[in-house]
């Protein structure tokens, strides 16, 4: 009987260890399989287990004083099947579920068989010791095994790591040879934000005058753009419009060299993944890989110099790029943004073309896209697009999913999504904007929910200050997800003069929704800004 318990309880365990590692792999899968930024997330959040281990820890200590062993194992099977249950319903009910993809599957394979050499570890060695002592030396080892669930992941991202290199080097070598056959003109697009929009508004433009392909959402890594090259560059493509994302130095040289761009746009240098770099300059400097690339392709890149620190502006080398600005400035600047209105119709912008202004309309929201959307006309008119081509093509521009995309209801009332945004400046401006639509507020509460921002690092607390008194009487509502992270918008927004909102704290986006579909009202105008994913949101208790 005890040795059809210890079995049953062993193979309870390991039901447990594949629950909570599938659970752990939604996490792993978020941060790209970073490893170590997996295990300080691990770590900052104390996403090591608890309930498991501490229910096996007293079953231990009781066995040890005399507790029968039937009694204990049973206990742990019924605590690790009740335990199983709740992780694999977790693990469904993310906010962004687990991709099962080929790799995932993989990593998961060898994490649980690690952990389950490590459970059998107890029951291999049951017989060697003591009666007494017999079943807390098993339990021990169900607890290093449930306890190791992260580690289990991060070695098997090791132990893979050849396999994946000889594959994806098969993947990149076969998108190379796609793009040599067909050689379309490359438009390279970089920034710390905006260049998603950018890149959206530039695609539509050029769309409407030949065949143009643009990485889609914000794909913009090697893997993601060979995919995309793979998938979808065909012959006849003649635009190519590349997103390029940095994730450290040398991150943008490695895309360029996948696709050797022939023009570049450079969106903004911002505060937007500070985390990952500490400093603006070594920001700067990595986005300007795109232009050194160009560069070399005898093209030229397009900076919008107002979003970027006039210091590191005044460093750059000006023999291939254009300065584009809105604003007042002591550097010369090649192409001009005059002006910007943005009314319930959304953005109209004026440009200095040539020896007269130009205006061009379109339906999209935010006064930062004015920036986005000069330097896709100007990029356009680089590429000897007409000026009537192109302000044809904006009156028919589609908003851009999840940025700052409006939607406002004909009885009143409408929707901001600008769920994919997550910078202190495209914070203020949909803040901004909700006060626009609702006209101050005469036509509607203006609803805000949000988690913040993320990424920010050291300057966490002063963004979000500043981002709490832009809220004074322009937002009537706050929900805020995670409050514990938002204390310093929440005193921001309590600081001023002006009406602070009201504060509803709630632990997920689930629950804000639930507080809206309980106490929202038909003319409402509510903004969703920046959804982020589970890692940051949810409190992972195990």
């Amino acid at each position: 009987m005890l040795a059809i318990l210890v079995l049953l309880a062993f193979l309870g365990v390991a039901a447990l260890s594949a629950a909570r590692l599938a659970l752990l792999l939604i996490y792993f899968q978020q941060e790209e399989y970073d490893g170590p930024r997996f295990l300080r997330w691990v770590g900052a959040n104390r996403a090591t287990d608890i309930t498991f281990s501490a229910a096996a820890a007293l079953m231990a200590a009781g066995m040890a004083l005399g507790v029968r062993a039937e009694f204990g194992f049973g206990f742990i099977l019924l605590a690790s099947a009740v335990l199983a249950v709740r992780d694999w319903r977790r693990q469904k009910t993310a906010k962004k579920k687990l991709n099962w993809t080929p790799r995932a599957r993989r990593i998961f394979t060898v994490a649980l068989i690690l952990a389950v050499v490590v459970a059998l570890l107890g029951p291999a060695i049951f017989a060697a010791f003591p009666e007494r002592w017999r079943g807390p030396v098993a339990l021990g080892a169900w607890i290093v095994a449930i306890q190791l669930a992260p580690v289990f992941l991060t070695l098997a991202v090791s132990l893979w790591q050849p396999y994946e290199d000889r594959n994806n080097a098969k993947f990149v070598a076969d998108a190379r040879r796609i793009f040599a056959e067909v050689k379309p003109r490359v438009i390279g697009i970089t920034g710390s934000y905006g260049k998603t929009t950018t890149k959206h508004f530039l695609a539509h433009i050029l769309s409407s005058v030949a065949p143009t392909l643009a990485t889609p959402g914000s794909v913009n890594t090697v893997l993601g753009n060979t995919r995309i090259i793979r998938e979808r560059l065909t012959p006849g493509t003649q635009y190519f419009i590349v997103e390029m994302g940095a994730y450290g130095p040398g991150s943008i040289a490695r895309l360029c060299d996948l696709t050797p761009p022939h023009m570049g746009l450079l969106t903004a240098v911002g505060w937007a993944h500070y985390e990952r770099f500490k400093a603006i300059d070594q920001v700067f400097r990595t986005k300007m890989e795109l232009a050194d690339s160009v560069k070399v392709q005898g093209g030229q890149t397009l900076l919008s110099i107002d979003s970027i620190p006039a210091d590191l502006v005044a460093t750059a080398d000006r023999s291939n790029l254009i300065f584009v600005s809105a604003g007042d400035t002591t550097l010369p600047v090649d192409r001009r943004l005059l002006g910007s209105a943005i009314t319930r119709e959304g953005l109209e912008v004026t440009l200095q073309v040539g020896d007269k202004p130009e205006s061009f309309k379109a339906g999209v929201y935010g006064g930062f896209q004015a920036q986005n959307m000069a330097l896709a006309i100007f990029a356009a008119l680089e590429l000897g697009i007409p000026v009537e081509a192109i302000r044809a093509a904006l009156r028919t521009m589609p908003q851009v999913q999840h940025r700052l995309n409006v939607t406002l209801h004909g009885a009143g009332g409408g929707l901001l999504d600008d769920a994919y945004n997550s910078n202190p400046e495209g914070f203020r401006e949909a803040i901004r904007t909700i006060d626009i639509v609702a006209d101050g507020g005469k036509l509607g509460r203006r609803i805000v929910i949000t988690p913040g921002m993320v990424e920010l690092g050291d300057i966490h607390d002063q963004k979000h200050r500043e981002i709490g008194e832009q809220m004074q009487g322009k937002v009537d509502v706050a929900l805020l997800v995670r409050s514990d992270r938002l204390q310093s918008l929440i005193e921001g927004a309590k600081a001023g003069p002006s009406p602070a909102p009201e504060i509803v704290e709630v632990a997920s986006e689930t629950e804000a929704r639930a507080w809206l579909a309980s106490h929202g009202q038909s003319n409402d105008y509510v903004l969703f800004e920046n959804s982020v994913p589970d890692l940051y949101e949810t409190k992972l208790f195990l």
